[in-house]
C-alpha cells in the first residue's frame, strides 16, 4: 500500500521544513506500520465476502 501525501513547506527562522497535517501524519504512521507487518509476513489477509458474512452474523446486520 502506498499513500501519497502533499508535503507543504514551512519556513521557520530561515530554514524550510516539510510539514503534514495531524491527519496526514496519522495516516502515514498507520500505513508504515501496516507495510512493515506486511513485509514481515505478519498480516493475515481475509476474503472480503467472508469478512462481510462474519460481520453480518456478529452484528446482526
Amino acid at each position: 500500500m502506498e499513500m501519497k501525501h502533499h508535503l507543504r513547506k514551512m519556513t521557520f527562522e530561515g530554514k524550510s521544513y516539510n510539514v503534514l497535517t495531524d491527519e496526514e501524519l496519522e495516516d502515514l504512521i498507520v500505513s508504515e506500520i501496516y507495510d512493515r507487518k506486511y513485509k514481515e509476513g505478519n498480516v493475515e489477509l481475509v476474503d472480503f465476502d467472508q469478512f462481510v458474512k462474519d460481520r453480518e452474523e456478529k452484528y446482526g446486520l
